[in-house]
């Protein structure tokens, strides 16, 4: 994992709105289903950025980079929330596939041509 990329806006940013959603959620300023999402697309939106500017550049193994560990933080809170009942199970798996999906596409897009 690049340290640099620990100190970039845009992860500071993503880890902002997904320790912040979790904060409203829990203290039921915001719907715990409006937090999910709110996490959701960051961290969606954090992988997608990555994968592009990753393209044919950085190319590291999954699990050492921060989308990786950004995704897996997001689908384990959406889960959490969901196991208690305070996300419907649907939206909660609708959230975690949102994650996994744009995660898998940041790895499809940062990847070197074979």
């Amino acid at each position: 994992m690049n340290k640099d990329t620990l100190k970039s806006t845009e992860f500071l940013m993503a880890l902002a709105i997904g320790v912040g959603s979790l904060i409203a959620g829990l203290a039921g300023v915001l719907p715990a289903a409006w937090a999910g999402m709110a996490a959701t697309i960051s961290a969606a939106a954090y992988a997608l950025a990555r994968g592009i500017a990753k393209y044919n550049v950085d190319f590291q193994k999954g699990i050492q980079t921060t989308e990786f560990w950004l995704a897996l933080l997001t689908v384990a809170g959406t889960v959490a929330a969901t196991v208690p009942g305070s996300i419907p199970t649907k939206i909660g798996a609708v959230l975690a596939a949102i994650v996994a999906a744009f995660y898998a596409a940041s790895r499809g897009i940062a990847k070197p041509p074979v």
